[in-house]
């Protein structure tokens, strides 16, 4: 099997706000796509940056036995990577070390596209930086936003002690107890989808949707950690399968997941869905971020 990856950093002013970015794709099908805010780099330096990012990622991913095939539309560091290029400027030196101890037992050839030929990578690279730009606007308007609350709240608490001092104190009922999401991660496909949803009450449901003549039809499971677990040590598995009744309440749900060399399946009673190898790591970090938020304070 080989891996084609592309590579991309930007930098909006050399040095500048600067963001990488990178696809990763498996004998021609897609596997992850990646993106990260630098802060202020310069291109050459965001561009190392994104090699970076995506060797890390495939390590990560366990994919380090396939032949790897890495383009960029940076001809300098192509040409430094290839050893054609010496490499010179402070900045860029431990960024090359980095790289060159990364791919390390690799079977990597480094490639020159034209930006043409670059463009989701290239997409990527700067939307971290667009995205990074949108949050530290949402970060100004939630501080402002807690600020005018804090003086309403001053205000409401000075008029509201007396009448507090002559209630009872009186625990909420389940159902006053507002329940948000702290995770809500959804995998979709043309056809199908699996949505996995944690809330602040510590219940994580699945959710398997299949698109009937554009409705979707939706099968939903509350999933103990027990189940979650199980998941979570097929998903660490090359190979391998699990299949286990749900209960929940008067009702049994039969779940089967499958993890292949390809990737991963679960079917719920009649509705399933297949994930590739990218999207099996995304569902596992999740699985065990769910368990590990559920055992906090508990």
């Amino acid at each position: 099997m080989t891996l084609q990856i592309f590579t991309d950093g930007a930098s909006k002013g050399n040095p500048g706000k600067a963001g990488a970015g990178a696809v990763i794709f498996q004998d021609g099908v897609e596997l992850q796509r990646l993106t990260k805010f630098l802060g202020e780099k310069t291109n050459n330096e965001a561009e190392y940056s994104a090699v970076i990012l995506a060797l890390e990622t495939i390590k990560d991913m366990k994919l380090t036995r396939e032949n790897i095939l890495l383009f960029s539309d940076s001809e300098f560091l192509v040409r430094q990577l290839k050893g054609e290029y010496a490499v010179k400027a402070e900045k860029i030196k431990p960024l090359y070390e980095q790289v060159d101890n990364l791919r390390q037992g690799l079977q990597i050839k480094f490639q020159w596209v034209p930006r043409d030929n670059n463009k989701i990578a290239d997409e990527l690279a700067n939307k971290a930086i667009s995205d990074e730009g949108k949050e530290i606007q949402k970060k100004s308007e939630k501080i402002l936003e807690t600020s005018t609350m804090a003086e309403s709240k001053t205000r409401d608490d000075a008029k509201s002690q007396k009448k507090a001092n002559t209630i009872s104190p009186q625990a909420p009922s389940r159902s006053s107890v507002s329940t948000s999401l702290l995770i809500d991660e959804a995998f979709f496909g043309k056809i199908n989808c699996l949505k996995i949803q944690f809330n602040n009450q510590k219940e994580c449901y699945f959710h398997l949707g299949l698109d009937t003549k554009g409705k979707w039809d939706w099968q939903k499971v509350k999933m103990s950690n027990n189940e979650l677990g199980e998941i979570i040590w097929l998903l660490k598995r090359d190979v391998g399968k699990c299949a286990f009744f749900h209960s929940f309440g008067t009702s049994k749900t039969q779940i089967w997941c499958n993890k292949s060399e390809k990737g991963f399946s679960i079917k719920v009673d009649k509705v399933s869905k297949n994930l590739s190898i990218g999207e099996a790591e995304v569902l596992r970090v999740v699985l065990e971020e769910i368990i590990r938020l559920s055992i906090i304070n508990s």
